[in-house]
């Protein structure tokens, strides 16, 4: 059987048990009390049957919406999650020159620069998201840099796929014409905390990150 007609009838039976679901839940709720009394004759005590049929009636209308408005799930708040646990602020070293004997260069001690950010999210929903856009701004000089999408502009990629994870990064300017990034005391003197933006489809998203986080 081909893929087209695994989804038709996958989906199709989705539909049918769901509809089936729909029917029962409704038909408990608007059922006599006994009906919910029996389903519910073994559970607790506070569960009486108008409470019953309450639920039922909930899970009806909320599985009629899925239904008829397909794409009511991909609505909700929870539709881009966000692993702040992995979420990393980059530094690199390199060793400073010093100057130059002859055709020696010497070096000093190595720098340490702070070079960018980046954060794992992910799409749990099956639809992808295809209106993208974002920054992070300083709580200090309110600055901001515009994101990336996995090290593309947003607008140059075709979004984010259904069901799929995804690094969202920033890339610090170059604070000296030679070098990337920040050293660690310019960082803090001419960025330092920050707020990640990232706008979709109408919807904004702001995380402040911290010192104290980093």
């Amino acid at each position: 059987m081909g893929t087209f007609w695994k989804a038709f009838f996958g989906a199709f039976a989705g539909k049918v048990a769901a509809t089936i679901f729909m029917s029962v839940c409704f038909i408990l709720g608007f059922g006599p009390n006994k009906w919910a009394e029996f389903m519910t004759r073994n559970l607790s005590s506070w569960i009486t049957p108008t409470t019953a049929q309450i639920v039922f009636l909930v899970l009806g209308i909320t599985t009629f919406g899925f239904i008829v408005f397909p794409y009511f799930n991909f609505r909700l708040p929870w539709r881009i999650s966000w692993d702040f646990n992995e979420y990393i602020v980059s530094l690199s070293s390199q060793r400073q020159s010093v100057g130059k004997s002859g055709d020696i260069m010497l070096y000093g001690d190595v720098e340490y620069r702070i070079n960018g950010f980046q954060v794992k999210g992910r799409n749990n929903s099956k639809k992808p998201i295809e209106s993208i856009s974002g920054y992070i701004r300083s709580n200090n000089t309110n600055k901001t840099i515009p994101i990336l999408l996995e090290g593309m502009p947003p607008e140059e990629t075709h979004g984010i796929p259904g069901r799929c994870e995804f690094w969202v990064r920033a890339i610090f300017p170059k604070s000296t014409q030679d070098k990337e990034g920040y050293t660690i005391d310019d960082f803090w003197r001419h960025f330092g905390e920050f707020t990640f933006v990232f706008e979709y489809e109408n919807k904004i998203y702001e995380k402040n990150i911290l010192q104290e986080n980093y």
